[in-house]
């Protein structure tokens, strides 16, 4: 069974043993070892996956020698060092072990923090052999695509290189950085992009603020245009029209618009509860939802099964639309979609993203 096969299996299993695991060490046993063990690793051989690592040089702590939970160890030296946590708890928190045992020990390469569900990868990019306080890398078992998959593929045992380790993780932070840039640039062109695209076209005229202004909603109309011919839903069908203006995105605080009172929501963090309002100003309807874990979740308007969910807390935030990836392309064909296990992802970056989906959300929800 290969590398996706082998974690979408594990990753079905994983709600039904959630209810189940109480603390770190439950969590050890049932999530991490796991995970460890379909990436190859023999997690009952300690001379490659040794609990409970104390270097000679490690303090005390309240009377007892300081640990990480694992080493990997790799021809015979320390490679990588895991700092389990409880399934519940938060891996953007940790102990600063993790990096004094990382930062003393020359030959490891990757520090990882963990609750069994998201991985967070450390190197030292910045300062050699000190930790970097920022993941050049974050997978997530129930929430990953292709790209993701790719990437961890490099940490198994049969392609783990430590000694690329520093150009990996400097390839996938510049590869963050340029998506960003460029997925800003195709949702909202900045006046330095369109100066850009304008002196491309060599049209022999001095750019001026007035060129740009005429310039801009062409060049939207030119990007929604190429994507749409690119994920190729333009055959037969003509250009692909650019979204029709979206309002000024909602404030993170607003308030309650004059409708019957909804049901009671679950303890919403504050950028959920903007995205709920945000879904609801889209939809024009108040709308219920539950949450599980990190995720909130949207029922359908025929109340037959969820809609559509979201999460704001991972790296990359997100909605999955309970629709096939084709389907979802025919219907908003100039925002990028990816393929999720539950059904179709797309990542946002700020509220007024929502706005450029609003025909998918709708689509979604009340399924016409």
């Amino acid at each position: 069974m290969d590398l996706a096969a082998s974690l979408d299996h594990f990753a079905k299993q994983i709600p039904s043993r959630i209810s189940h695991i109480q603390g770190e060490e439950a969590t050890k046993h049932a999530l991490i070892l796991p995970f460890l063990g379909i990436l190859g690793y023999d997690v009952y051989n300690p001379t490659e996956v040794r609990p409970e690592y104390a270097a000679d040089f490690s303090a005390r702590k309240r009377g007892q020698f300081e640990k990480v939970d694992y080493a990997i160890i790799v021809d015979g030296e320390v490679s990588m060092l895991i700092e389990a946590k409880a399934h519940n708890q938060k891996t953007e928190i940790y102990s600063g072990q993790l990096a004094r045992y990382f930062n003393s020990t020359p030959t490891a390469r990757v520090a990882i923090v963990t609750n069994g569900i998201e991985y967070r990868f450390f190197t030292d990019l910045k300062d050699r052999n000190i930790m970097d306080s920022e993941a050049f890398m974050v997978f997530n078992v129930l929430d990953h695509d292709s790209s993701d998959l790719e990437l961890l593929q490099r940490f198994t045992r049969s392609q783990y290189q430590p000694s690329s380790i520093s150009s990996l993780a400097e390839e996938v932070m510049c590869l963050q950085n340029i998506t960003t840039y460029i997925y800003n640039q195709l949702q909202n062109p900045s006046e330095n992009f369109v100066r850009f695209v304008v002196e491309e076209l060599n049209l022999r005229q001095r750019i001026t603020s007035r060129v740009v202004e005429r310039y801009l909603p062409i060049l939207r109309t030119a990007i929604h245009n190429a994507l749409g011919e690119i994920q190729g839903n333009t055959a037969g069908t003509g250009p692909v029209p650019p979204p029709a203006t979206k309002p000024t995105p909602p404030a993170l605080t607003r308030k309650s618009r004059t409708e019957p009172a909804p049901a009671p929501l679950p303890d919403l963090l504050e950028d959920e509860k903007a995205v709920l309002e945000s879904l609801k100003e889209i939809l024009d309807c108040n709308i219920t939802c539950h949450k599980e874990e990190d995720t909130v979740i949207i029922p359908a308007a025929s109340g037959q099964g969820w809609a559509l969910r979201f999460n704001t807390v991972h790296a990359k935030p997100h909605l999955i639309f309970n629709l096939d990836p084709e389907v979802a392309r025919v219907v908003a064909g100039h925002v990028f979609f990816f393929s999720h296990p539950l059904g179709t992802k797309a990542n946002f970056a700020s509220l007024g993203d929502l706005y450029g989906m609003r025909e998918i959300i709708a689509h979604a929800y009340r399924g016409t």
